[in-house]
């Protein structure tokens, strides 16, 4: 269990609590590692939800949960980390849509969803001018909308096995 004093390392730059078979939520209190540049506690046994205090993290550039037992949906409060360059959620339960917040993330070079149940992306291309990776394969999406049809650059979208209905 990540103990919820976790928020009281106030000077905490990196935080890497991964492959250490942590059970149990994540404390809301993570929000309260103003100064936290890396979080990592992928390879663990984590449930509940990302804690919607997570958007507080605003020096964070790389976020990564993966392979844990996360459910619910993706908070839209992550579009508050402004510097994240890769955020990864993989192989967890999260389920719901991909919020659109998510293209408020201008430095967002990798983002990782796949081996979720997740089942719309909506985005508008000019506010993702920064993707250039997004994995979303192992995904329930039925819906793919790209509201902006011209797009100035190509992206690498990876969605196979999926049903996808592109409107």
């Amino acid at each position: 269990v990540i103990p919820s004093e976790i928020g009281k390392l106030s000077t905490l730059y990196e935080l890497d609590l991964s492959h250490n078979d942590l059970r149990g939520p994540i404390p809301s209190e993570v929000g309260s590692l103003s100064l936290i540049e890396t979080l990592d506690i992928t390879n663990n046994e984590m449930t509940g939800v990302i804690p919607s205090e997570i958007g507080r993290l605003a020096n964070a550039y790389f976020v990564n949960m993966s392979n844990n037992k996360i459910g619910g949906s993706i908070p839209s409060e992550m579009g508050q980390l402004s510097n994240m360059t890769r955020l990864d959620i993989s192989n967890n339960q999260l389920t719901g849509s991909i919020p659109s917040e998510l293209q408020k993330l201008a430095c967002l070079i990798n983002l990782n969803l796949s081996s979720n149940q997740v089942d719309t992306f909506e985005f508008e291309r000019d506010k993702l001018t920064s993707v250039l990776k997004r994995r979303s394969s192992s995904n329930a999406l039925t819906t793919f909308n790209n509201r902006k049809r011209s797009l100035s650059r190509s992206i690498h979208v990876n969605l196979p096995p999926n049903s996808i209905d592109v409107s």
